[in-house]
Order: C-alpha cells, then sequence, then structure tokens
C-alpha cells in the first residue's frame, strides 16, 4: 500500500503499511488476517461448516484475534494511492 492516506487496523494498529496471511495454523496476532474459523475476528459467531478442512489437527481452529485488527482501512478524506495485490496460487487440497 502506497500513497495516498495511512491505513489503520483499529486504534491498537495505527500505521498499517502491508500485511498477509502465513499458513493455516499460524494467522493468530497477524494484521489484516481472520485466523481460520474466526469469522468475527475476535471471536467464532456462525462460521463456515466444515470449518477449515486442510487446517492442521488438532486444532482445527486457530484462536482469534484478541483485538479487532482483521479489518485495515483508511480514513475517507486519505483518498489516493495504490494497493498491491500479490496471489501466490491456491492451497493444494
Amino acid at each position: 500500500m502506497t500513497g495516498g492516506g495511512k491505513w489503520n487496523a483499529g486504534s491498537s494498529q495505527p500505521d498499517v503499511a502491508g500485511f498477509a496471511n502465513k499458513a493455516l495454523g499460524r494467522n493468530t496476532g497477524l494484521v489484516g488476517v481472520f485466523p481460520c474459523g474466526c469469522d468475527n475476528c475476535t471471536s467464532r459467531d456462525k462460521p463456515p461448516q466444515p470449518s477449515c478442512p486442510a487446517s492442521p489437527a488438532p486444532p482445527r481452529f486457530e484462536e482469534c484475534q484478541a483485538d479487532p485488527i482483521c479489518n485495515v482501512q483508511r480514513d475517507a478524506n486519505g483518498s489516493g494511492g495504490s494497493v498491491e495485490v500479490i496471489f501466490h496460487g491456491f492451497l493444494p487440497n
């Protein structure tokens, strides 16, 4: 994410310059990522079933985020800039 206004993931993460997920089971604590099985960032309200079918067992779920850091956003007055998305391929079944 370059140019434009500053991005954030809430008050605990006021300056986000980029984010990426990791392998299943290693996403708790990462800004901009919903851990496997956590459909509300900090909780499991109505996760799809079956949840995390490729997740290592046990456990099949990751811990949800302690703080609401899953949604990266910025103020509307900070428009402009670029967001680069890099797709490295699908996970194996």
